[in-house]
């Protein structure tokens, strides 16, 4: 329920992008993290054949074609050893490097395949995201989707969960792009600002599935979340932040740094890599179920925030 000070507090908002106000976390609503880590387990364990069918589905084919497709005909051709080529090649007598233009369109035509590649594995997540919130009773239902209906009924076949998550990609592809653009922005201005926009966005993907909103006003639910739940959003943040991009990158990036000076052949070192890509991808979907049911816990305290906020058009004047 929404007290009058609330209500007075939304009210007084012009309309839903503007300023909202905090939302102090009242008794009950304080969610321990050994509770959210026992919910998300028992979800991913019970989706786990599932989830490793979505995987080698969508990852193990991506991950093959980026391993023995696309890094072999640019040879390995990370910024990095790009750069590295064009000062080796570079003469002593002072004469000027290789044609800066085509360096620079091998170096954005690599990095535009490889993130095209790896946005598509958004598929995988989008399932475990789905397949949390039927386990948790939260799936946003439309009102003209009996497979969402048969969803969240607890019917999730692996066929179901495969339509409900490729049909779910392209919105959620548009919300994580607009949330990394502005993350992005803030990091290259100033570290402070991309920090800022990533703590605030950090439930805008759970937002596509579990409320039906994407784009913008999936980032406007965030930030309901965030004001709402500081503490516990400020620990999940930094969870999720050291545990899928720092722990798993640099676990991945030193098992092929220790197959290469191992001396493995092209073809074992490959297989190696699409085999670790695949575990790396099986893992993010652990994440991603965590925070899932984080986000499902907090929905029916900010359900009615969004409901007075008026994102779904059905704004009321109390």
């Amino acid at each position: 329920m929404i007290d009058s000070e609330d209500r007075e507090n939304i009210n007084s908002q012009e309309e839903y992008g503007g300023e909202a106000p905090e939302y102090p976390e009242k008794d009950g609503e304080v969610f321990s993290f050994s509770e959210i880590m026992r919910d998300s387990w028992a979800c991913f364990k019970s989706g786990f054949s599932k989830l490793l069918m979505l995987v080698l589905a969508v990852t193990l084919p991506l991950s093959i074609l980026q391993v023995f497709v696309i890094d072999l005909n640019f040879e390995k051709a990370t910024p990095a050893s790009l750069l590295l080529d064009n000062l080796n090649n570079a003469s002593g007598t002072g004469t000027a490097m290789q044609d800066y233009g085509d360096f620079y369109g091998k170096v954005f035509l690599y990095l535009g395949i490889t993130a095209l590649l790896t946005s598509i594995s958004l598929i995988t997540e989008a399932g475990a995201v789905i397949f949390a919130g039927s386990r948790m009773g939260s799936l946003h239902v439309p009102e003209n989707s009996p497979s969402h209906r048969m969803a969240a009924e607890g019917e999730m076949t692996f066929s179901l969960l495969s339509e409900l998550s490729f049909k779910s990609f392209p919105k959620l592809f548009l919300t994580v792009f607009i949330v990394r653009l502005f993350t992005g922005l803030g990091l290259m201005m100033c570290l402070i600002p991309g920090i800022f926009i990533y703590y605030v966005t950090i439930y805008a993907v759970y937002s596509v599935e579990l409320t039906g909103l994407w784009g913008r006003k999936a980032i406007f639910v965030s930030t309901l979340c965030t004001r709402k739940y500081p503490k516990v959003s400020a620990l999940f943040a930094l969870f999720f932040f050291i545990g899928s991009e720092a722990l798993l990158s640099l676990a991945l990036s030193g098992i092929l740094s220790l197959i290469a000076l191992l001396g493995a052949g092209p073809v074992a070192s490959g297989m190696i890599e699409v085999l670790l890509m695949c575990v790396k991808q099986l893992a993010l979907l652990f994440f991603a179920t965590c925070g899932a049911v984080l986000f499902s816990k907090m929905l029916p305290g900010i359900e009615p925030l969004i409901s007075e906020s008026g994102i779904r058009g059905n704004r009321r004047t109390l």
